[in-house]
């Protein structure tokens, strides 16, 4: 992060370099803007309103709640108690670009004490509303660039905020991407031509891959329609993996663009004879969705796709699907996971996030290293190391599985499923029951 903002006790902002000393004065200058708000032992003792902050989301409130928890529990922090000293008046933009323009009028024209926009789209349609009212945002676009800021050493006008580097954020990402799939080449991205500053936004990313070691296959949209194509271009093309990058849009119907991802898994086991269908639990809503649980409960088959092993055990974990799922197996239903989903089944998995040993979801009595090569056996030595001694550690080469028949494991497919034990391992062909 290359800029920071304490919304409610201080607005300050910072330069790329992060010289706080010489923005003191810009510090008090962006302070004093809300400095009734700031002060409500001061100011607001003897005031019959209570102050107001709006708080601009891109997508559905409940959808997007939860990435705000920061910021309100900061706030709590602070002395801001929601429904005590502070009012938060919530505004949806529904992911979609024409609800901007009336979301951020309204949201201003009810002259809140605070604005705090989750993102640039929303702050740059407030900007466009009201020159006076102080504004708070997050943002992975350039704040200049987009004209939310005159600059990052000195502002300018009624806003401040986060910036996080898009050249930092991609280059993180992409290392998780290696190290979660060592043997990927290449992959998909996907930019938004209507996201402050997608040009330099793409270049960066595109200079993070290189360096990581990636091509990377980029496609752009102005339509949100566009994706569904998009993405099927990607299957065409053999990528396996494809990073949204993110936008207004794509952040805000982030449950639509998993749905349509997840048309090539359903195709690829409707190929196979399988009826199938897509039970979307990616956050807390959805995960305690009953539509989602009735989809668990009916089915003789789950199956936990790739992704982000740590995202899906935490979406999943306690949750209503959670338990659909568990009280399923117990009755008998088969369990499948692939990459991720692999990982996130076991009682422990290596997280790509620090490359740390975290727990699973405890659905079988192992813990996975999917996409496994031989240049993985350091990262399997030093995970065997971690783990208790009685959990088997597999490792699992591509297009490859370990399946249990109620008495064992077995090798399945054409690559190695390879046992690290703490006395050494062993490498197992299709069709060998390992152990």
């Amino acid at each position: 992060m290359k800029c920071s903002s304490k919304a409610m006790s201080s607005a300050s902002s910072c330069s790329k370099g992060g010289d706080m000393d010489r923005m003191t004065r810009r510090r008090i200058v962006l302070g004093a803007l809300g400095a009734g708000f700031l002060a409500p032992r001061l100011l607001f003792a003897q005031a019959a309103k209570t102050p107001t902050v709006a708080v601009l989301f891109a997508g559905e409130l409940d959808d997007d709640e939860p990435s705000v928890r920061p910021f309100f529990a900061q706030m709590a922090r602070l002395g801001w108690f929601e429904g005590k000293n502070v009012v938060y008046d919530r505004h949806s933009g529904k992911g979609t670009r024409q609800y901007l323009a009336t979301m951020a009028s309204t949201a201003a024209g009810r002259v809140p004490d605070l604005i705090y926009a989750t993102n640039a789209s929303l702050a740059k349609a407030v900007l466009n509303e009201t020159d006076s009212l102080p504004v708070v945002f997050t943002t992975m676009a350039d704040p200049v660039a987009a004209g939310l800021v005159a600059s990052l050493a000195k502002p300018g006008r009624n806003a401040t905020g986060v910036y996080q580097v898009p050249g930092d954020a991609a280059a993180k990402r992409f290392q998780l991407v290696r190290e979660a799939m060592p043997q990927l080449k290449r992959m998909g991205a996907v930019f938004d031509r209507a996201a402050p500053d997608y040009q330099s936004r793409k270049g960066a990313h595109e200079r993070a891959a290189r360096a990581a070691g990636l091509a990377l296959v980029s496609a752009e949209f102005t339509n949100f329609e566009a994706i569904a194509k998009i993405l099927a271009q990607f299957k065409r093309d053999g990528l396996i993996a494809a990073e949204m990058t993110p936008s207004f849009a794509l952040i805000g119907r982030r449950l639509e663009v998993a749905s349509l991802a997840a048309r090539n898994g359903i195709a690829w086991f409707k190929k196979l004879g399988a009826q199938a269908d897509t039970a979307l639990a990616i956050d807390a809503k959805s995960a305690n969705d009953p539509a989602v649980v009735a989809k668990i409960e009916s089915a003789t088959m789950i199956y936990l796709p790739g992704g982000d092993p740590v995202f899906l055990v935490n979406a999943l974990r306690g949750s209503k699907t959670w338990e659909a799922i568990v009280k399923a197996q117990a009755n008998g239903v088969v369990l499948g996971g692939a990459s991720a989903g692999a990982m996130a089944m076991g009682l422990k998995m290596w997280s790509p996030r620090g490359g740390r040993l975290v727990d699973g979801l405890g659905l079988v009595s192992i813990a996975t290293l999917p996409h496994f090569r031989s240049e993985s056996n350091d990262r399997a030595k030093a995970l065997r190391r971690q783990i208790d001694p009685s959990i088997r550690l597999f490792g699992i080469a591509e297009h490859t599985s370990a399946i249990f028949n109620g008495s064992n494991w077995v090798a399945w497919g054409p690559g190695e499923v390879v046992e690290f034990t703490p006395d050494g391992a062993r490498t197992y062909q299709t069709g060998e029951v390992i152990g």
